[in-house]
Order: structure tokens, then sequence, then C-alpha cells
């Protein structure tokens, strides 16, 4: 391996095109997470773990106090199929928020994982042809394009980037924890 990039048009264009610079690409080479890349993974998922939270709170809040309301507006003698119906509002509340609950806590410690993965440096290096694929979004929904290489994954590469790799032509990608961080040709 080279100390540094070939400064070469294509190798900038690539590096643009899925947001690493070429200092972040030497300190790949070396084995090593650049810190700004530490920052940027280490950041990665936070947001949908408040949103399941805060969507949590939601469900319980609207299946239990749904479920009050709906008793409230109930009047006397209130039949089974009516009582039936305000437990399965609050009973589908509950069970809603605690799997928003329980899904939240599943992305905390993911993000866990991935930020001890980057602390650590946990640098893999990939070494063959890219695979390119595109799967085309339905009915208003994006495309989401992908490469495969040496048995790995990576979903949602950007298309500029996407467009800039050549299908069967070896590469070297450095990755943490399933994320794409920098790639080259080889």
């Amino acid at each position: 391996m080279n100390a540094g990039p070939v400064p070469t048009p294509y190798l900038d264009q690539l590096a643009r095109a899925h947001g690493f610079t070429l200092d972040m690409l030497v300190a790949n080479r070396a084995g090593q997470v650049h810190p700004m890349q530490r920052v940027q993974g280490g950041k990665k998922g936070i947001g949908l773990a408040v949103f399941l939270f805060v969507l949590a709170l939601l469900l319980l809040a609207g299946g239990i106090g749904g479920a009050a309301l709906f008793h409230d507006d109930l009047t006397p003698p209130i039949s089974d199929t009516d009582m039936n119906a305000v437990y399965a509002m609050a009973g589908g509340g509950v069970v809603l928020g605690l799997a928003a609950v329980a899904g939240g806590i599943m992305t905390v410690l993911r993000v866990g994982q991935r930020r001890g993965a980057y602390q650590r440096g946990a640098l893999a290096v990939l070494e063959g042809p890219i695979a390119k694929t595109v799967i085309r979004g339905r009915r208003g929904a994006p495309d989401v394009f992908r490469y495969e290489i040496g048995g790995r994954r990576f979903d949602f590469v950007p298309h500029a980037g996407w467009e800039l790799i050549t299908y069967g032509v070896r590469y070297r990608v450095y990755c943490v924890a399933g994320d794409l961080l920098s790639l080259e040709p080889s």
C-alpha cells in the first residue's frame, strides 16, 4: 500500500461523492480511523433512538388516554363489548408503546457498540471487485444504491458515488462497524 493517495481527479471525485477527505484516506490506509470519522460515526443512530422513545410515550398516552376518554363517554350500565373495547385500546397502546421502548433500547445498544468500534479503531479493509446494485423505489420512495465487496454489503451509498464506481473493478474499502469510511481503486 502507498503512504498517501495518488492525487488523481478520479480519487478526488470518489472522496467528494462518498463524503471523505484525502486526509481521512491516508489515516485509513495507515490502519487508523480519522478523528472526524470517529465523531461522525458516534452520532449515527441517536436520532432514531430519540424518535422511538418519544413514539413510545405517545403510543402509551394515546392508548391509555383514549381508553379512559372512551370509558368516560360510556353510560352505565357498560356492556361487556364496550369494556372489551376499552381494554383493547389500553392494551394496544401499552403493547405498541413497549415495542417502541424495546426498539429504542436495542437502538441505543447498537449505537453503543458502533461507538465502541469507532473508539477502538476497529478498521476493516476489504479488497476485491465491487458489485453495485440499485433497488428502485416505488410509489415515490427513493432508490437505494448499494455496494457489495468481500461478502459485506453497504446500503444507502450516495448516488453520485455509486455512479463513479466501475462494476467489477477491484477497490480497497475501509470500514468500521459496517460503515463505509473511504475507498480507492486497488
